[in-house]
C-alpha cells in the first residue's frame, strides 16, 4: 500500500509541475494531478502510521535534530538544484559567454564542497554539529547574496565566487546533517 501510495503522489506531483509540451495542460490537467496528488500524500501518511514495517518512519520527524535536518537539507537542496540547472544557461544566454566558462562557473561549487566537507569533518568535533550546521547555512545565503550581483555585464568570476561560497556551505551543512 505504501509503496503504491508514493508512487501515486510522486508521479501526480511530477506531471502536475511539469506537464509534457504537447499535452494540453488546461485547467482539468491541473485539477486532476493536483487532486489526485492532494489526496493521495494524506493517504500514504495515514498508511505509513499504520504500518508494521513502513516505507517513511514518520515518528522520526517528531525528533527536532531529524526534523530541522531534513527541512535544512530539503532548503539546501531546492539551492543547488537552482544553481545547476540555471547559472550555467544564465552565464551562457545573458552573460554571453562560452560553455566551457558557464561550467567552470558551476564546477567551483564542485570544488568547494568536498574542500569543506573535509573541513567541517574535523572541526565539528570542536565547534559542536549546531555550530558546523549554522556556518553551513550561512555560506549557502551569503553565496545565493552573491548571485545578486550577476548581471549581463558582469565578470563571470562573481558567478565563480558565490558558486564556491555556495559550496563550501554545502559542504559544512550536508556532512552535519548525515552525522545528525
Amino acid at each position: 500500500g505504501g509503496a503504491l501510495l508514493v508512487t501515486l503522489a510522486i508521479v501526480s506531483l511530477l506531471l502536475l509541475l511539469t506537464p509534457s509540451g504537447d499535452m494540453d495542460a488546461g485547467a482539468g490537467y491541473y485539477l486532476l494531478f493536483g487532486a489526485l496528488f492532494a489526496v493521495s500524500l494524506p493517504l500514504l501518511f495515514w498508511q505509513e502510521r499504520r504500518a508494521a514495517e513502513p516505507m517513511i518512519a514518520t515518528d522520526l520527524w517528531t525528533l527536532r535534530p531529524i526534523a530541522s535536518a531534513n527541512g535544512a537539507t530539503l532548503a539546501a537542496g531546492a539551492v543547488f538544484m537552482g544553481i545547476t540547472s540555471f547559472l550555467p544557461v544564465y552565464v551562457q544566454a545573458l552573460m554571453g559567454r562560452s560553455a566551457t566558462v558557464a561550467g567552470l562557473t558551476l564546477t567551483m561549487m564542485a570544488l568547494g564542497w568536498p574542500i569543506a566537507t573535509v573541513v567541517a569533518q574535523r572541526l565539528y568535533k570542536f565547534i559542536g554539529m549546531r555550530l558546523a550546521a549554522r556556518i553551513g547555512g550561512v555560506l549557502i545565503f551569503a553565496g545565493s547574496l552573491l548571485f545578486l550581483l550577476l548581471h549581463p555585464g558582469a565578470s563571470p568570476w562573481i558567478a565563480a565566487l558565490a558558486s564556491l561560497v555556495t559550496g563550501f556551505g554545502m559542504g559544512f551543512l550536508m556532512v552535519t546533517c548525515i552525522v545528525m
